[in-house]
């Protein structure tokens, strides 16, 4: 009985950790064209172009592991790098925010809005 319930114990570990067969390694033009998400993906260069919620068109790239967004995210628009993001299970960890030249410390929510708001100034001159 100690056997079978060890051998069941171990076999449920080992489905756990090769569970990343659930996920599509490949991105569907459709994901590519949503803002990032990684649900159901396990890609290392995952890419999104997108509009955000400024208006503004954005190109990101970054890694899905197991259905979230790990590692570090670049987003950019026009070519020009806005931020990098870090992070890790889903959760964002910190974000290097390019503005003006300097390079500071925020979040990502925040740094889109100073760049669209940066934009829109620069437009309306």
């Amino acid at each position: 009985m100690k056997k079978i319930v060890f051998s069941l114990a171990l076999s449920l570990v080992a489905m756990q950790l090769t569970s990343c067969g659930n996920y599509a390694r490949q991105q569907t033009p459709e994901q590519m064209s949503t803002p990032f998400i990684c649900e159901g993906l396990h890609v290392k260069r995952a890419q999104w172009d997108f509009v955000d919620d400024y208006g503004l068109k954005i190109h990101v790239d970054g890694r899905c592991h197991s259905g979230q967004r790990h590692g570090q995210f670049n987003f950019f628009y026009n070519n020009r790098q806005l931020a990098k993001t870090k992070f890790v299970n889903d959760r964002e960890v910190k974000t290097a925010c390019k503005v003006q030249g300097r390079e500071i410390s925020t979040n990502l929510e925040n740094c889109m809005n100073m760049h669209a708001n940066a934009i829109k100034d620069t437009k309306s001159k």
